[in-house]
């Protein structure tokens, strides 16, 4: 080993070694959208929600995890996401009110296989939400 600050050689130290590892490579894209009413007072224009809703189809195709805000959707309009994007996991925080806020998290079914669990959080309805994906692995035996 050489030690770079000091320019010194020194003896590697010894280290048990493992009888075999596993790598983890991890990639994940993730795209986070202002989707300003996808619901909503913007909702009342049909053709501009269904522009959208192609849009956010198109968008949760190409990544593992889309974030959503300012969906201005309420609880109610929970069924309408799932059927939007029948390949991805639907997580949804509304406001009572359909005029402001909304947060939506779209995660592929394909990547949310590669954890043990998934789990959701509301902070503040409508405004916070949190997908936590997490798994247990054995890197060296």
């Amino acid at each position: 080993i050489h030690d770079i600050i000091h320019g010194d050689q020194m003896e590697a130290p010894e280290v048990p070694m493992a009888t075999s590892c596993s790598f983890l490579l991890f990639d994940i894209s993730l795209t986070r959208w202002n989707v300003n009413s996808l619901f909503g007072t913007a909702s009342t224009d049909k053709a501009y929600v269904a522009r959208l809703v192609k849009a956010v189809q198109r968008v949760a195709a190409s990544n593992d995890v889309v974030v959503l805000h300012e969906t201005h959707g309420t609880a109610l309009d929970g069924a309408f996401f799932r059927s939007m994007c029948p390949d991805c996991y639907f997580y949804f925080s509304g406001c009572p009110a359909a005029n402001a806020g909304g947060v939506a998290i779209l995660m592929k079914k394909v990547f949310a296989a590669r954890f043990n669990t998934i789990t959701f959080f509301v902070g503040v309805p409508g405004r916070t939400c949190v997908a936590r994906a997490t798994w247990a692995l054995a890197m060296c035996t």
